[in-house]
């Protein structure tokens, strides 16, 4: 072989050589992208349904709040007004716990699905109390009076419990969402929430007694 067959083959060998080294090259940066868009699409998704949470969430707790003020106004309203406004505000309150299950942590979902049986438990006894309530307050007596007292404090008692599974609820929430609990505030909180339902348990059984 002479030298310039030796040249030839060098440089035809360097040819090859720089052409897999381009070819390697190029399949390593095509891979780095799709790994890189990948990525970047499940980085994506992931801040996609982190906002759909938070968003869900805050609907979620809007609507409780708002359940528990419509349960409240029963004395304020007329009795079907009454019953229209809390079957819709039961039945949102129930479809937004079912959504919020959907893309909730098991641990949440647990939480919300028993959320939804105890809410189906207390409408089940709200509904009968407060026709009670509307049956008794038609009559003036003294007797038909303390009647009404009685399904007032009933109703109470009824949403303290409530209250307090939602509230625990709430915190759950928040944690998922990485919003920060202050354990002492919240025990501040409950405190406050108990002790409101415990004297407005006590100015109605002064008010019967």
């Amino acid at each position: 072989m002479n030298v310039i067959d030796t040249t030839i083959q060098a440089a035809y060998i360097q040819g090859v050589l720089g052409f897999l080294g381009a070819l390697i090259g190029a399949i390593v940066l095509i891979i780095s992208i799709r790994i890189t868009a990948r990525n970047t699409l499940n980085a994506h998704k992931l801040e996609k349904l982190a906002e759909a949470k938070r968003d869900m969430y805050v609907e979620l707790v809007g609507e409780w709040h708002k359940y528990i003020n419509i349960i409240y106004s029963y004395k304020l309203k007329e009795e079907q007004d009454f019953y229209d406004d809390l079957l819709k505000a039961h039945l949102d309150l129930n479809a937004i716990l079912h959504k919020s299950s959907f893309i909730s942590i098991p641990e949440i979902k647990l939480e919300l699905i028993e959320a939804v049986t105890s809410l189906s438990i207390k409408f089940q006894k709200i509904v009968p109390l407060t026709s009670y309530w509307f049956i008794y307050n038609q009559d003036a007596s003294n007797e038909m009076r303390k009647k009404k007292m009685d399904v007032e404090l009933e109703i109470l008692r009824t949403m303290r419990s409530t209250a307090e599974k939602f509230l625990n609820l709430e915190i759950a929430l928040r944690k998922e969402l990485g919003v920060k609990n202050d354990l002492s505030i919240e025990a501040k909180i409950r405190k406050l929430s108990i002790r409101n339902a415990e004297l407005a348990e006590r100015c109605i059984e002064q008010q019967t007694s």
